[in-house]
């Protein structure tokens, strides 16, 4: 199934990638309670180690992630060592505010620290401040990846040293999703299966059944997947991403990055599509006999004027039956359109094995976790369930690889019924929850104010770029 990403028509682009192990230095020293604390350079592969061992990882505080974020954020990643010991890390990206001197600074789902050690926490902030006042940033913005029930000694720990807690907000509003749904994929492929509901396994065992193809590739690729996410983009309505974006991240991922399609072809359909044929005029063809049996019983007790409930309770029926052929029908005329249509002109002309580009995934590794991290779909042939089809591939694909957890992305966080009906976001939360998952809530968003009057002032600023906004409407 799978092939490595083929990155031989952007040497130049390796190259530089991999010329670009490069070290991070400071000159920060800090006496804590007898143990002395250092930012001491360390490569980036040395800086990921940590990161994706850290109980807390998340693949937004890896170096590769700060490069994709570039040139629109610079990147400061910082190796806290105690006695010779790396005990903290923290990737800073610093976007600078226009006509100032001043940059805001942002650690995504940093820091990674052991907030059970005070010292340690101290330490970190403190060297995150020293660097970031080299940037002159006004403020550092962090929201930690730390489950909210077992964020509490996290909360104190930042509070002590300076940050505000932006409370646990809801919705997709904060620089990261505060809420996630995360599939447990540390047992038998059984075991995940099974933790599926009822439907959507369903659903999955059909979808196994249309010979559907999922293949990893590579950058030479890219161009139908952005045409997949511009479908889905226009279709759902969220912002979409370039090919650049998408191409950034393969390279600078490298092995912790793959793209993935799922495909069928014009044959594969075309056969799919006349077995169902072949199915729906044997149904209708024993709904007709039913049909007919049922309206010559009625015919029978019109004659005698007998059983007015048996006969109200015939003609019920027969209202069924008729409904189920009308769907049928329907169903024949859909079936028809493609049959008669493109798809048997590509057999017939000898173009059976051109592929049809149903869906697709970017997904990224990091450590234990497979993030799901953008992905489409297109809205013909959605019968074949292609989307249920690439969500358990990749799920084993990611069980393979060592993964222990399945990252499904954000959601608002409403779970409540009444909540949902208002939510725009909902429909990602129903498909997500079906597949196994628990909601993931983190701490949430928390500040430190360097300058609190360049604060203010940004703060200002924003507000009236919103009135504009909103005026414009």
């Amino acid at each position: 199934m799978s092939s490595k990403i083929d990155t031989s028509e952007h040497a130049d682009v390796k190259r530089q990638i991999n010329a670009e192990n490069e070290t991070y230095s400071s000159d920060f020293s800090l006496n804590i309670s007898g143990h002395v604390y250092e930012i001491k350079s360390v490569t980036s592969d040395t800086f990921d180690s940590f990161v994706k061992n850290h109980p807390n990882t998340d693949v937004c505080q890896l170096t590769s992630w700060a490069k994709v974020k570039s040139p629109a954020w610079v990147s400061e990643h910082i190796a806290l060592f105690c006695d010779d010991k790396m005990v903290a890390a923290a990737s800073l990206l610093f976007r600078k505010i226009p006509m100032t001197p001043w940059s805001l600074c942002y650690s995504p789902r940093g820091f990674l620290v052991d907030f059970d050690n005070p010292s340690d926490v101290e330490a970190i902030v403190k060297a995150c401040i020293h660097v970031a006042k080299k940037h002159r940033a006004f403020e550092i913005k962090i929201d930690p990846n730390i489950e909210r029930t077992q964020g509490k000694t996290a909360i104190t720990r930042l509070k002590e040293n300076g940050f505000i807690h932006k409370g646990f907000t809801m919705g997709i509003v904060d620089s990261q999703p505060r809420f996630a749904m995360i599939t447990n994929i540390d047992r038998s492929l059984d075991d995940v299966l099974n933790s599926f509901e009822k439907e959507t396994k369903r659903l999955v065992g059909r979808s196994q059944k249309f010979e559907l193809c999922i293949e990893e590739c590579g950058i030479d690729k890219l161009d139908v997947f952005s045409n997949i996410m511009e479908i889905t983009g226009k279709r759902d309505r969220f912002f979409i991403r370039d090919n650049d974006y998408f191409e950034k991240i393969l390279n600078y991922f490298s092995g912790d990055a793959e793209l993935f399609l799922v495909s069928t072809t014009y044959e594969n359909l075309y056969a799919l599509k006349m077995r169902e044929k072949s199915e729906l005029k044997k149904s209708k063809d024993k709904l007709n006999l039913k049909l007919n049996t049922l309206m010559s019983k009625i015919e029978d007790l019109n004659s005698e004027v007998s059983d007015h409930e048996k006969l109200s309770s015939l003609e019920r029926k027969t209202k069924n039956i008729k409904k189920e052929l009308d769907i049928i029908d329907k169903k024949i005329l859909d079936n028809d359109a493609v049959t008669n249509g493109d798809v048997s002109n590509k057999v017939k002309n000898g173009f059976g094995n051109e592929k049809i580009y149903l869906s697709g995934a970017l997904m990224v590794y990091c450590g234990s976790i497979a993030y799901y991290m953008y992905a489409a779909s297109i809205d013909e042939y959605r019968e074949l369930f292609p989307n249920y089809f690439m969500q358990w591939e990749l799920m084993k694909i990611a069980k393979e690889r060592g993964c222990k957890f399945y990252d499904f992305g954000g959601v608002s966080g409403y779970t409540d019924e009444e909540d949902l009906k208002n939510d725009a976001a909902a429909g990602l939360y129903y498909f997500k929850k079906t597949f196994g998952t628990v909601l993931f809530e983190r701490v949430g968003e928390f500040d430190l104010v360097i300058n609190p009057f360049v604060k203010q002032l940004f703060n200002t600023a924003m507000k009236m770029r919103k009135t504009l906004l909103s005026l414009k409407k």
